[in-house]
């Protein structure tokens, strides 16, 4: 009899699991058939495991920094571009990328054009042009072209598309989950601060306390570059005890407060902080940030959070801390 008690077991689980699925599917069938794909494909590479490049992979970002190094308007001459072309080419890359758009004459002439042109014909084999695909339609018909870039650009070479949906975060598959805060980099201060003296010459305000007008300008970068390390400091307590909140109304994305050179975060008087809720490319993420009640207990916690700090550093009234 235990035998044959035994051998029911199994089927009546299946049966079970079966029937949830089907439930779950009745409930939201597009949804539940798209995680378990999902869930799946993510199970496949974690049983392969990471894969080193058969090459080493460099990535060269248009930051901050880059506009404060060139002290140029964005769009950059395309001279500019042919010139990190041939320091790359030099390199002898196997492949190159490169992700900005050459679908337009240049407004500075032909002759900048020509400029990244020639640069181009010169790794015509190893590069990646991007272009760009727009639709257009309406309710009858949807037609999709692939601009590619201007042939006085492109040449000989290759070029794809540079649309598409990226998963969050950089995730292989869009399961990237949970809350996450940010505060200012120590190098964006630094950033900061020089923007911040560039735009106010006269710098008659007062940061944090400390009043700038009549100082000579390098006191006065010393002084606002000290006033935002304060901040980020500052911004780091505000931004763990709002983290601290955030863990009890969803996962974490990461457990400490992350730092970063986002422009929101440069308020050189203010603890300054930047909280993303979870992740919209994530179905269930979506789904829960739909609801008014999950809202309400977010905004609680971020609120809750923000008041735990304050009654730990309870702010000194501006009089008492200015320098004139």
């Amino acid at each position: 009899m235990r035998s044959l008690a035994a051998s029911w077991r199994v089927p009546l689980a299946g049966s079970l699991a079966g029937l949830a699925v089907v439930v779950l599917a009745a409930a939201n069938p597009l949804s539940f058939f798209e995680i378990a794909e999902l869930k799946a494909l993510d199970a496949q590479f974690t049983l392969r495991g990471p894969r080193e490049p058969q090459s080493p992979i460099v990535l060269v970002t248009i930051d901050e920094d880059s506009f404060d190094g060139l002290n140029l308007a964005w769009p950059w001459p395309r001279a500019v571009h042919a010139k990190f072309l041939d320091i790359v080419g030099r390199g002898g890359p196997v492949a190159i990328g490169m992700d900005i758009l050459f679908t337009e004459p240049s407004s500075r002439g032909p002759a900048d054009d020509a400029a990244l042109g020639a640069a181009v014909d010169r790794v015509h084999d190893r590069i990646v042009l991007a272009a760009a695909l727009t639709t257009v339609g309406d309710a009858s018909f949807v037609k999709q072209a692939l601009n590619p870039p201007i042939p006085e650009i492109r040449g000989r070479a290759a070029f794809g598309s540079a649309d598409y949906d990226s998963d969050a975060d950089a995730f292989v598959r869009p399961h990237a989950r949970g809350a996450s805060v940010f505060a200012l980099s120590e190098k964006g201060a630094t950033s900061a601060a020089a923007s911040w003296l560039a735009n106010r010459e006269n710098a008659a305000d007062l940061i944090g306390g400390v009043n700038l007008q009549g100082k000579d300008r390098y006191l006065k970068m010393t002084l606002a570059d000290l006033s935002l390390t304060a901040q980020i400091n500052d911004s780091l307590k505000a931004g763990r005890a709002v983290l601290s909140e955030l863990g009890g109304v969803n996962d974490l994305h990461k457990s400490d407060v992350e730092q970063a050179g986002f422009a929101v975060l440069k308020a050189p008087d203010i603890p300054s902080i930047l909280v993303e809720t979870a992740f919209i490319s994530n179905p269930e993420e979506e789904l829960r940030l739909r609801s008014t009640a999950y809202q309400n207990k977010v905004a609680e916690a971020i609120f809750v959070g923000i008041k735990r700090y304050f009654v730990k550093n309870p702010p000194l009234a501006r009089d008492r801390v200015a320098l004139n």
